[in-house]
This record gives structure tokens, C-alpha cells and sequence, in this order.
């Protein structure tokens, strides 16, 4: 029989028939009385059949039965797959080219090496299937349809797991999924079972699990895989891992305590646990009371005190925890709906910044924010001059944060800091005269100064003249009058100029190119009279 015939729409009667007009029927029939042609088709991964016909080829040519289902099926299914994507050359696409399952059989093993990658089937059956991964091909292929991370062709990450530790996948025949689980080989108790969302799945829910405890209780020693743990045992891997108190039934309350004082969202997996318990575990980790239902007063304390955004968890809670939340970080008021004034007071008076999670914020809060951060200003919308003020009465750089602030907020900035003056485009004189006063440099964000605003900044540190452009010889003369140095910065200076600079300080004759000999000669005698 050609294969070529088959290829028309299954009929299992007309199959049926035509195996048993085969002249070789009989004798086979009496040589593998365990034939039939269901077993055929279980082995035939398409719909309509289309490989029955060569597996009845096969089999009349004398393969048992047994091993025409245990050493093809898995081939078949990869054939059909490469088939369909057309990665199987024209000549092997016809699988009425293989006269027997051998040549079958050896073709498959090179595709399946090379496509499936290297792992070792550790067990199957009809409804379930356990490989280990031994290479990234197979970590590929096996990952097909899943959202793991050793799925992918790019930044593949099954070199890192299995350097580490084992790598298997399970495979649900029945509800046609699979998950992955990984163990480190150094610390049994870090291990992954994911499903195809790469989300953590617990094991005891799967159907199969009977069967995994068998497969994987001799290979990794976890209590995931072990029925009845004695007391000892559990009490040692809650200690390790307080995680592990989800594959315990009935944990004491010793085996309870260890498990969240090692880690406290161990508590999500204890049912009912008593204040102490639950104590402990906000303890160890504030955030444990999201698995806390309905938690006291004094558990609540506990977690806010540790951790003030642990509040996020609590509903509805008390003014006494609202304020030891924000007194533990004031931050935190940000995960309060509708604080108190006092709760808003208690916040800013620790981070002014807590400011900008408040809503319509009172002026004692506002006052009180800038009292704590001047730089607070900037989340406040609209601030009143008195804010303004008393933010760059405390750093006049707050007053980059303040839209069109008033000539009196501007005096009031440039008082506390005169630098600040070059964030005030157009001071005024008054503003001017404020800044250098205190600071001569400040001339230098000062475009065209008044020769008044010069002599003032000059007579404040004489070293402002190297920002004033073709200063005046009154000018020179405050200048180095203030500060004999400051001659340095003038070219070609007068006699009456080097004369002034070396009566301030005789040692700024070093700073005169070419002095006058009276320069020199007053400088040596002031020198000599120290």
C-alpha cells in the first residue's frame, strides 16, 4: 500500500479494513495479538489521522505495537510541528519516504537534538510528563506557550538557574499546561514552581501531586514533598525558611512563631493566628499586616512604628496610628485619606516635603512646612506673602519656587543670601545695594550697575572690581583701600592707586606690574616698620 492512498479523510472502519486485507495481517496479527488499531491512533498527534496509515505500514512490516507507540509518538509530534513550519526538507516531508520506523526513528533523533535540545525524561504516562532540562535549546522548546524567563532565544536565563540547581518541567497532559520548578542545589529551601504565567503555584493543589512527591522527594529534600514531617523536621525548616510553613498542616504555635520570625509574611499561610503570632510577624516585617485580617490596635502600633507606610495595609485607621505612621515617617501621609490637621502638623513638622501630599493644606501647616524646608514652598499653590516670607527669610533660595514674588519677598531673599539676587531679573536698587552690602561678589549678577551699587560692592570686598568692567580711579581707590590685593585685578594702576594698595597692605606690591619707585619704596618701608 502506497501512503500516497491514505492521505483521504480518516474513516477508522475503512482503516480497519484495509489493515486487515494486508496478505502479512494474520501473522502478525498472531506474532502482536496485543494490535489494535486504537493504539495506532493514540500515537498519531493530528486530528485527522494522517500518520495512521504509515504507523499500519510499519507494524505489518513486523514492529510491535508497544514500540511503535512508545518510540514514535514524541517523534511524531515534533515531525508534524517542523512540517507545518516547513523546516523539514521536501524529500523527508513525506513520511511514506521512512520504510521502516528505524530509519523513522534515527531521522527524528538528529531533529530532535537539534530542535529540542538535550534533557532527560524523567517520567510519563498518559496524563503526565516530567523532564529535566539540560540545555538552552530545551529550556526553548519547552517553554513554548509560557511566560518564563528560559523561554526566550534573547537574554535567556536557564544558563543562570541551572548552574545553580536542576531545572524540570511538568507537563499536565490532561489540561494541556506545564510548570517549571527549580531548586539551588546549596540551599533546597530556594526553589520555583511556576506556572505558564511564571506566577508561584503551590504543588499539594495539582491533581498529580501523589505522583510528583514520588518523582521529586528522593531528588530535592523539601517539605513540599514530604506527607507527614514530624515536629522536629518542621520546626527546623520554618527556622530555615518561614515560607515553609505552607507545606505544614497544622503547624504548632512554636513551628508558627519560628516560621514569621524568620519571616513575617509567613503569617499569609497560618490560618487564625494568635495576637502573639501576629506581633511577631509585623515585627519582623511591618508589611506582614496586609495578611492580617481585621488587626488589632496594638498590632497596628507595632507595624507602624517599625515602618510608617506599613498604613497602606490598615483600613480605617485611628488618629493614634495615623500619627505614629507619620511619626515614623512622615512620608507616609500620603497613604492617609483625608488626615487631620493635627496629623498634617505632625507630618511637616518632620518633612516639610510631606507638604505636597496634603490637599488644600491650612497656613499654620503651611507655615510650619516652610519652617521645617523652605524649599517646601514649591508644592504649595498660591502661598501667601506670609509664607513667601517666611520661606526665604530661612533660604533666600526658596524664592526660585515663587512666582512673581513682591519687592519686599524679593529684599527679604537677597538679605538672607545675596547671591540670590541673580534670581530676580530687574532688582531694584534698593535690592541692589542689599546684596552687595553684604556681599561684594553678588555685583557680578548685577547687569550695568550704577556706579553707587560699584563703589558699595567694592567698599565691601575690594576683590568685586574684577567684575566691574573699566572701573573709575575713585573706584580703584575704594577698591584696594578695602583690600590692598584687589590691585591685581586693574591694569596699568595709577601711582596714587599702587601707593593706596601698598598703604592697605604692603605685600600687594607683589600683585603691581612695573611699580613706581615710590611704590616700591613705601612698601619696603612699611615692611620694614612691622
Amino acid at each position: 500500500m502506497r501512503y500516497t492512498e491514505f492521505l483521504l479523510e480518516y474513516d477508522r472502519s475503512r482503516e480497519q479494513t484495509r489493515i486487515e486485507a494486508a496478505g502479512a495481517y494474520q501473522t502478525r496479527q498472531q506474532q502482536d495479538p496485543d494490535f489494535s488499531l486504537e493504539q495506532l491512533e493514540s500515537a498519531d498527534p493530528t486530528p485527522q489521522k494522517i500518520y495512521v496509515p504509515r504507523l499500519a505500514i510499519w507494524w505489518l512490516a513486523g514492529e510491535s505495537v508497544e514500540d511503535l507507540i512508545s518510540t514514535t509518538a514524541d517523534a511524531l509530534v515534533l515531525y508534524h510541528l517542523l512540517k507545518n513550519k516547513k523546516q523539514i526538507r521536501p524529500e523527508h516531508a513525506d513520511i511514506g519516504r521512512f520504510r521502516t520506523a528505524d530509519q523513522f526513528t534515527e531521522f527524528m533523533a538528529i531533529q530532535n537534538a537539534k530542535f529540542r535540545g538535550k534533557y532527560t525524561e524523567i517520567f510519563r504516562d498518559s496524563k503526565l510528563e516530567v523532564v529535566q532540562l539540560l540545555d538552552k535549546t530545551a529550556a526553548v522548546w519547552w517553554g513554548q506557550g509560557t511566560q518564563w524567563c528560559t523561554k526566550d532565544q534573547n537574554n535567556n536565563q536557564f544558563a543562570y538557574y541551572a548552574k545553580q540547581g536542576p531545572v524540570y518541567v511538568i507537563v499536565d497532559q490532561v489540561n494541556n499546561t506545564r510548570y517549571q520548578l527549580w531548586w539551588k542545589k546549596t540551599d533546597a529551601d530556594r526553589f520555583q514552581f511556576m506556572d505558564v504565567r511564571n506566577k508561584e503555584f503551590n504543588p499539594t493543589q495539582l491533581p498529580f501531586y501523589h505522583q510528583l512527591r514520588l518523582i521529586f522527594a528522593p531528588l530535592h529534600p523539601h517539605l513540599m514533598w514530604q506527607p507527614n514531617p514530624t515536629p522536629a523536621e518542621q520546626l527546623q525548616a520554618a527556622e530555615r525558611d518561614g515560607r515553609s510553613i505552607q507545606w505544614i498542616p497544622n503547624p504548632s504555635l512554636q513551628v508558627q512563631l519560628a516560621a514569621v520570625e524568620q519571616n513575617g509574611h509567613a503569617i499569609r499561610w497560618i490560618s487564625n493566628p494568635t495576637p502573639e503570632v501576629q506581633l511577631a510577624a509585623v515585627r519582623q516585617n511591618p508589611d506582614a499586616i496586609q495578611w492580617i485580617p481585621n488587626p488589632t490596635p496594638e498590632v497596628q502600633l507595632a507595624a507602624v512604628g517599625q515602618d510608617g507606610v506599613a498604613i497602606e495595609y490598615i483600613q480605617n485607621p485611628t488618629l493614634q496610628v495615623q500619627l505614629a505612621a507619620v511619626g515614623q515617617n512622615p512620608g507616609a501621609i500620603r497613604l492617609i485619606s483625608n488626615p487631620t490637621p493635627e496629623v498634617q502638623l505632625a507630618a511637616v513638622g518632620q518633612l516639610g516635603y510631606a507638604i505636597r501630599h496634603i490637599s488644600n493644606p491650612s497656613l499654620q501647616v503651611q507655615l510650619t512646612a516652610v519652617g521645617q524646608d523652605p524649599y517646601a514652598i514649591r508644592w504649595i499653590p498660591n502661598p501667601t506673602p506670609e509664607v513667601q516670607l517666611a520661606a526665604v527669610e530661612q533660604n533666600g533660595l526658596a524664592i526660585q519656587w515663587i512666582q512673581n514674588p513682591t519687592e519686599q519677598v524679593q529684599l527679604a531673599a537677597v538679605e538672607q543670601n545675596p547671591d540670590v539676587i541673580r534670581n530676580i531679573p530687574t532688582p531694584s536698587l534698593q535690592m541692589q545695594l542689599a546684596a552687595v552690602g553684604q556681599n561684594g561678589y553678588a555685583i557680578q549678577y548685577i547687569t550695568n550697575p550704577s556706579a553707587q551699587v560699584q563703589l558699595a560692592a567694592v567698599e565691601q570686598n575690594g576683590g568685586a572690581i574684577y567684575w566691574i568692567k573699566n572701573p573709575t580711579p575713585k573706584l580703584q581707590l575704594a577698591a584696594v583701600g578695602q583690600r590692598g590685593r584687589a590691585i591685581e585685578h586693574i591694569p596699568n594702576p595709577s601711582e596714587q592707586v599702587q601707593l593706596a594698595a601698598v598703604e592697605q597692605n604692603p605685600d600687594a606690591i607683589r600683585w603691581i606690574q612695573d611699580p613706581t619707585p615710590a611704590a616700591r619704596a613705601r612698601a619696603r618701608q612699611l615692611k620694614n616698620n612691622k
